[in-house]
């Protein structure tokens, strides 16, 4: 299966996102800012579920404790910057059941101003040609992340957490409920999971996170099948290769992509400002270097 440029347009223009100073009511995610009254936290163990109208956090009793109807709002210009990613578009009716990647936490920056550095493995829901409709991604992130209240916070450090994004900026982003610090050295596993069939409007539940991290796990209800798998660098506010960890690339070992029906796929193809390096593993796994700029 074979990567197409314009399978998500909307995720990769490259270039160094501001937040624009006099607007306090936009927040950092992984598609760019977004405005601090659409995020949505989602408890450990609580479930969020797609419906027709709308979407349902339901409790561990499965018992609704939100129920979010999507309204117009003043939109935010859709941005973000893919500075190097691989791809595996999926052009069957076989969907995506297992992706799994592992990776090491990289070196703290050497200079903190602020910036934000997001590494992640991801699957995106996209008509063939067209736009992803949202993102599932489990996060490596540097830098900010919505709080309750829809400020930022940042401990300075890395931190593992869970994103749901919608490319429609009037819709709700769901959110892990806190980021897990972790140490530079770690190794981490990255899953998403395709755990059932769809109770409402007849689509896939999806469970994502980092393996030995329970408080970065998401779980997706009744979405429709995944067409593609990404692994990912992103950042904003980077303006000088200082502000970046002090290596030359991260490397995403064993990643493993299943299909419905066992198939594997390797297939990644690189892209990005810089360009990520990809080459075949054992049993039907592969290895993704992600370039960091210069």
């Amino acid at each position: 299966m074979a990567a197409t440029e314009s399978g998500v347009r909307g995720f990769r223009t490259a270039h160094r996102l501001k937040k624009a100073q006099h607007d306090e009511n936009l927040v950092v995610t992984p598609l760019g800012y977004r405005r601090k009254e659409r995020i949505v936290r989602v408890k450990r163990g609580h479930l969020v579920r797609r419906k027709k109208n709308g979407w349902l956090v339901l409790n561990e009793a499965r018992a609704v404790v939100n129920d979010i109807v999507p309204s117009p709002g003043a939109g935010v210009a859709l941005s973000s910057s893919w500075v190097s990613y691989a791809e595996i578009a999926n052009t069957t009716n076989d969907p995506f059941s297992l992706v799994s990647s592992t990776w090491t936490v990289p070196p703290l920056p050497q200079a903190n101003v602020g910036q934000t550095i997001y590494l992640f493995n991801s699957l995106q829901h996209a008509v063939p040609g067209g736009q992803p409709d949202y993102i599932l991604q489990p996060v490596l992130l540097y830098g900010q992340y919505p709080t309750p209240n829809g400020e930022l916070s940042s401990n300075g450090g890395w931190e593992v957490a869970s994103f749901w994004v919608p490319l429609d900026p009037n819709l709700p982003v769901f959110v892990s409920e806190s980021p897990t610090p972790v140490m530079p050295g770690t190794r981490l596993v990255a899953t998403i999971k395709l755990l059932q069939e769809g109770n409402d409007t007849g689509g896939w539940s999806y469970e994502f996170g980092f393996e030995g991290y329970p408080g970065s796990r998401l779980e997706m209800d009744d979405l429709p099948p995944m067409a593609l798998c990404d692994l990912t660098l992103e950042m904003y506010g980077v303006n000088d290769s200082s502000e970046l960890p002090a290596i030359a690339s991260t490397t995403f070992e064993s990643n493993l992509v299943v299909m419905k029906s066992g198939a594997k796929s390797s297939a990644f193809i690189g892209g990005g400002q810089c360009q990520a390096q990809c080459r075949p593993g054992p049993g039907g796994t592969s290895t993704v270097d992600l370039i960091y700029p210069t």
